[in-house]
């Protein structure tokens, strides 16, 4: 059908006396619009439905986050007892042998669920991994700077920072 297809009646039954080509130009305003209001409509649930997309990644990916960290409190818990296994080799408690299996094993659990340690001496200084308790004097420039001594290991469980190594720092003097 072609628009000069169309024809009108001068009267709709209503009382309406536009002619023909005034009806048919209201018509195409009409379609215009209803077009336009289309247009806005699907742009609109095609935005909210990128917004649903975008909503439910974050959405699972803080889900994998959250169980990836949820061991934290109880790590932060253990690590004392990881303290107290370390001091008690240092200053060679009672049944070594038995201490240094159980130290094994717990550093065993700890590997297998993300935790690791850090804090050795010679490494350089960070404020981000390392907690300075002491500052010792330091002759050569190559040292300054750097861990001189680890008072307690820093740990992190999957890259995240549990808590920082207590170390002391040598500073260069002249």
């Amino acid at each position: 059908m072609n628009e000069d297809d169309v024809t009108l009646e001068a009267e709709d039954g209503e009382g309406n006396t536009q002619t023909g080509a005034q009806k048919l130009a209201d018509l195409r305003e009409k379609l215009k619009k209803t077009q336009k209001e289309r247009d806005e409509y699907l742009d609109s649930l095609q935005r909210m439905k990128a917004d649903y997309i975008n909503a439910r990644k974050r959405f699972e990916e803080d889900g994998k986050s959250m169980a990836r960290f949820a061991a934290e409190s109880v790590v932060a818990e253990l690590l004392p007892v990881m303290d107290a296994l370390e001091m008690a080799l240092q200053h060679g408690g009672g049944e070594i042998e038995g201490i240094k299996n159980i130290k094994t094993q717990l550093e065993k659990v700890f590997a297998e669920n993300g935790v690791s340690s850090f804090g050795e001496t010679g490494e350089v200084f960070d404020p981000a991994l390392h907690e300075p308790v002491e500052t010792l004097a330091v002759e050569t420039l190559e040292e300054d700077n750097r861990v001189t001594k680890v008072h307690q290991k820093g740990y992190s469980l999957n890259g995240r920072i549990i808590r920082p190594a207590r170390i002391a720092v040598a500073h260069y003097q002249k």
